[in-house]
């Protein structure tokens, strides 16, 4: 009876990816993505995350960096490392760069005017970049308002991925990553990071701060019995965030997502070949193989 029952749950998760594959994916952008993949045998990628352990790395670790081609994410484009490793990569998947008038269901928070100064700052820094660099976007933001202010830039491309969330039979979802038609979830930046840099072709990829140790940081407030996070990225100070009401089994659920689709980045790598290192201190990942960066090197 379980073998019944979970083999209709494979069927069911397949059907319903494929149903939305059909319906969203019409934009091209597979092809695209694809186009980008070249002879990269024996070059490495290296993804690095905005996690607090970020700060090491880039601060004294930046030979790890330039031995690589260097993909960044979200708001690493407002420090002045940006300019520095001059990154040949970039991919944003938050809707909050997008659309100004979107809320986190986890926080009880709206795109605040802080959180908008900081989109406004990334924008006018993307106009800086006087290097070739590949921005990354989510294929239903093809058309916005935003990409027209990439694509005002002559060095950067622009290459829309779809996010959409593939699952169900393993030949199913291999099939479809590799074909660029879907990731395993688009809650995690981290994870349409992980899956680009393996459909282009690198044979081995590094991940830097990325911690995801929210557990770790996670509160409430003895005053008023608000849960939030007590987190941060490498680039800025603790920063309290309260939960919107109920959110705690959301943010729960978020995180089991998160790393399930981290298993299914690493079940994928390994079919095509592709050795993803872990190198970030105090990872809660364990998808992948894991090497202490202060040993790299020595």
């Amino acid at each position: 009876m379980k073998k019944i029952y979970f083999g209709l749950i494979k069927f069911f998760k397949t059907a319903v990816s494929l149903f939305l594959v059909i319906v969203y994916n019409h934009k091209g952008a597979a092809r695209k993505v694809r186009r980008q993949k070249k002879d990269r045998q024996g070059r490495a990628a290296t993804v690095l995350a905005n996690g607090p352990s970020a700060k090491e790395i880039v601060t004294d670790r930046k030979d790890l960096l330039e031995r690589t081609d260097l993909l960044v994410l979200n708001d690493f484009g407002n420090t002045d490392n940006f300019f520095e490793l001059k990154p040949h990569y970039y991919i944003l998947l938050d809707p909050a760069y997008f659309d100004y008038d979107f809320k986190n269901p986890g926080l009880n928070e709206n795109n605040t005017d802080e959180s908008r100064s900081r989109e406004r700052l990334l924008m006018d820094n993307f106009k800086k970049v006087d290097w070739k660099m590949t921005l990354f976007i989510p294929a239903i933001y093809k058309e916005s308002n935003v990409k027209a202010l990439f694509d005002a830039n002559p060095n950067i491309e622009v290459v829309p991925y779809y996010a959409t969330r593939v699952l169900g039979y393993d030949w199913f979802q291999n099939f479809m990553y590799k074909r660029a038609q879907g990731v395993p979830s688009s809650r995690n930046v981290i994870i349409p990071a992980m899956m680009l840099m393996v459909q282009l072709g690198y044979n081995t990829v590094y991940l830097y701060g990325c911690e995801i140790s929210w557990t770790k940081t996670m509160d409430v407030d003895p005053e008023n019995g608000r849960m939030f996070f007590n987190d941060r990225h490498f680039y800025s100070k603790d920063e309290i965030r309260y939960f919107g009401k109920g959110a705690y089994l959301w943010w729960l659920e978020v995180i089991a997502e998160d790393l399930e689709g981290l298993e299914q980045v690493a079940k994928f790598a390994n079919k095509e070949g592709v050795h993803i290192v872990n190198r970030t201190k105090g990872s809660f990942i364990d998808a992948f193989d894991y090497e202490n960066p202060d040993m790299v090197g020595k």
